[in-house]
C-alpha cells in the first residue's frame, strides 16, 4: 500500500508581500517624526530650564 504524501508549501503572495510594504513605509516615518519631535520637545524644555534659574 502507498500513500501518496502531499506537501503543501505555504507562504505569502505578492499582494501580502506588498501590503506589508506600504504599512511599514506609511509606519516608519511616523515613528521617526514622533521621536524627532520629543527630543525636540525635551530639548525646549530643558533650555527652558536653564534661562529660568
Amino acid at each position: 500500500m502507498t500513500d501518496i504524501i502531499k506537501i503543501k508549501i505555504q507562504g505569502y503572495t505578492l499582494i501580502e508581500v506588498m501590503m506589508a510594504l506600504v504599512v511599514f513605509s506609511i509606519g516608519m516615518p511616523a515613528i521617526i517624526w514622533i521621536q524627532i519631535s520629543a527630543i525636540q520637545g525635551n530639548d525646549d524644555a530643558a533650555e527652558m530650564r536653564r534661562f529660568k534659574s
